[in-house]
């Protein structure tokens, strides 16, 4: 992407308040709001299940919530 295509992304997110998660087969965005309670969720959840928060990730969390279990 070119800087400026980057630069225009970055300001819809800001104006939108939202966040990337990048790092995902396929990237989304959501609220600051939303990934605060995801990622809440995301930590506690891992604690349940004995993974470190660090290797529990928004793809297993994805999965957790689908019933795949941890």
């Amino acid at each position: 992407m070119t800087d400026d295509v980057c630069q225009d992304i970055k300001k819809k997110l800001l104006e939108t308040k939202q966040i990337y998660i990048v790092g995902l087969d396929v990237p989304i965005s959501v609220t600051r709001t939303l990934f605060s309670l995801l990622d809440q969720k995301r930590r506690e959840i891992a604690r349940t299940c004995g993974v470190p928060e660090e290797q529990f990730d928004f793809e297993d969390l994805m999965g957790y919530f689908l019933g795949l279990g941890c």
